[in-house]
C-alpha cells in the first residue's frame, strides 16, 4: 500500500461537491486470451478530472491482486490512497495480467477488479482475461516417432526439432504457437494430418491487436517459419494453416527421386518475406490458397513441382512495408546471394490454378543471375490457368489453354480481410481441365468440383448467387 500526503494548504483544498465526479476511460479492461505462465501486454484507462477544481481520489485498489497487477502513475502497487488530481488533469492506469498454469484443456476466464473511490462514490473497472493452458515446448528435439493430440495449444519457446529418422505426426486439431523468434526445424518427417472442420494450425503467439483493426493474427514477422532441411522427405501438410511468419517454408535440397513434401488443401498465407520457398526438390501443392508475402507466394529453384486446383494471390499491403517480388518466381539455379548454384527446374506444372495479384506481372522466369546466362533446363508449364502476367513472356510452349490478364474476381481483396472464393461471374469458372479436376473431385471447402461435366480453376468451387 501507498499513501501520498500534501504538504501545502492549496494542496489541501480539494472539491468535496459530490456533483463533481471524476470521469473513467473504461468500465471494463479486457484482455485476449494468455496462455498460462506468461504475462499478457500491459493495457492502458484513464482517470480524468473534468472540474475546474482540484479532486482528491481516496483510494484506487485492487481487490483479487491475484491475477493483475498495476502501475498506478508510475507506481508498482496493488493500491494507492489520498491522491490529488488537478482540475481538467488526468492520470493513467497500467494493467497487465498472468495466469498461472492450470490442467484444463479449455479456455478459463479469470476476472478481478479495481476500485476507485472519491468524493463519496464509488466506481468500479472489471478485468478479465481468458487462460489457456498449454504445452510449454522449449529446446525440443523429437527422435523417435511421436503424436501430438490436441489436448492443449503448443507453445514453442524456441526451435522444435525433428532429428534424422523420426516422425512428428500432428493430430487433427492440433495448434502450434510460436514466439517471435522461434521455429520448426524438420531433419526428418512431418506428418499434420488435420481434417477440414479442425486444421493443424502453425501461428504466433501473440492474440491481441498491433492496432484497433489488424490484429496481430493478421500480421506476419511474428515467428520465424518451417524449414525442411536438406535429405528431409515424405512431408505431409493436409489441412494445415501456416501464417504470419518471417520465412514461410523453406525447403533445402533433396534427392529428386522421391516427394519431399505434399501440401493439401491448405492455407499458407502472411509471411515478411517468401510464403514457400523449394530448391532443388519435389513438391506437391493442391487443393490450397497461398497468399500475400513481402517477396513471392512460391519461388522454385530447380526440381519438380506440381500445383493443382490452387490459388496462389499476392495483395501483400502493410503500412510499414510493400511487396518486392512477383508471386511467382520460376529459375534454374538457387540464389545464394552473392553467387548462383546451378541447378534444372526439370518440372513446374501449374494446372488448373489461378496466380493473380496487385501488380501488373505476377509471374517471373529467371534463367540468369547478374547477366550471366544459366545452362540448366528451366521446364514448366501453365495450363488451364488464370494468371496475371506480361504479355511478352507468354509463348505457345509454356502457357497453354490460359486465361490472361482476366480478373479472377475474388470476393476480398483489400486489407485486412481476404475471401479468395470466387463470384460467379469469375472467368475460372467451368474452364477447368476435366480430366485433372476429377483425380481432384473434393474443393478445400468439401464440395463437389465436377458440375454438368465442368470445373471450376482454382482452390474454390464457384457457388452460383
Amino acid at each position: 500500500m501507498v499513501w501520498i500526503g500534501f504538504s501545502s494548504c492549496e494542496d489541501m483544498m480539494f472539491s468535496t461537491n459530490p456533483n463533481q465526479r471524476i470521469h473513467i476511460s473504461a468500465d471494463t479492461v479486457s484482455f485476449d486470451t494468455l496462455f498460462t505462465g506468461v504475462g499478457s501486454t500491459t493495457k492502458i484507462f484513464n482517470i480524468y478530472n473534468p472540474s475546474k477544481n482540484r479532486i482528491k481520489i481516496d483510494a484506487i485498489e485492487l481487490v483479487g491482486a491475484t491475477h493483475y497487477s498495476l502501475n498506478i502513475n508510475g507506481v508498482l502497487t496493488d493500491a494507492l490512497h489520498d491522491i490529488s488530481l488537478k482540475a481538467n488533469d488526468s492520470m493513467r492506469i497500467f494493467v497487465q495480467a498472468y495466469v498461472d498454469p492450470s490442467d484444463q484443456f479449455t479456455p478459463f476466464i479469470v476476472k478481478d477488479s479495481i476500485i476507485i473511490r472519491s468524493n463519496t462514490h464509488t466506481y468500479k473497472v472489471v478485468l478479465q482475461a481468458y487462460g489457456q493452458d498449454a504445452y510449454r515446448v522449449s529446446k525440443r528435439q523429437i527422435m523417435a516417432d511421436t503424436t501430438w493430440l490436441a489436448e492443449k495449444p503448443y507453445l514453442i519457446l524456441d526451435t522444435l526439432t525433428i532429428a534424422q529418422g523420426a516422425t512428428l505426426t500432428l493430430s487433427e486439431g492440433v495448434s502450434l504457437y510460436f514466439v517471435k523468434h522461434a521455429s520448426l526445424q524438420v531433419y526428418g518427417t512431418l506428418k499434420a494430418k488435420g481434417i477440414q472442420s479442425k486444421p493443424v494450425v502453425f501461428r504466433g503467439d501473440r492474440m491481441d491487436n498491433m492496432f484497433d483493426n489488424l490484429p496481430y493474427d493478421k500480421v506476419p514477422n511474428q515467428w520465424q517459419g518451417i524449414r525442411f532441411r536438406k535429405g528431409s522427405a515424405h512431408n505431409e501438410l493436409n489441412y494445415v494453416v501456416v501464417k504470419n511468419t518471417n520465412q514461410g517454408i523453406v525447403l533445402d535440397s533433396t534427392s529428386l527421386d522421391v516427394l519431399a513434401l505434399a501440401i493439401s488443401n491448405s492455407i499458407i498465407n502472411n509471411s515478411a518475406t517468401n510464403l514457400i520457398t523449394a530448391s532443388h526438390t519435389v513438391m506437391h501443392i493442391s487443393n490450397s490458397v497461398v497468399y500475400n508475402a513481402g517477396q513471392s507466394c512460391l519461388v522454385l529453384q530447380g526440381g519438380k513441382y506440381n500445383v493443382v486446383h490452387s490459388t496462389i494471390a499476392n495483395y501483400f499491403s502493410f503500412p510499414w512495408v510493400g511487396r518486392k517480388a512477383t508471386s511467382v518466381l520460376l529459375s534454374n539455379y538457387i540464389n545464394l546471394g552473392s553467387q548462383a548454384m546451378p541447378v534444372p527446374l526439370l518440372e513446374a506444372n501449374f494446372i488448373n490454378s489461378i496466380v493473380y495479384g496487385s501488380w501488373s506481372n505476377e509471374v517471373s522466369v529467371s534463367s540468369s543471375y547478374l547477366n550471366q546466362k544459366i545452362e540448366e533446363p528451366l521446364v514448366y508449364v501453365f495450363k488451364n490457368s488464370v494468371i496475371k502476367i506480361s504479355p511478352a513472356t507468354i509463348n505457345d510452349t509454356n502457357f497453354l489453354e490460359i486465361i490472361a490478364n482476366q480478373d479472377p474476381k475474388f470476393n476480398a481483396t483489400k486489407p485486412y480481410n481476404y475471401d479468395f472464393t470466387l463470384q460467379s461471374s469469375s472467368p475460372a469458372l467451368g474452364n477447368a481441365d476435366n480430366l485433372v479436376a476429377a483425380e481432384y473431385p473434393i474443393d478445400m471447402l468439401g464440395r463437389q468440383r465436377l458440375f454438368n461435366d465442368k470445373a471450376d480453376i482454382g482452390a474454390y468451387v464457384i457457388i452460383a448467387e
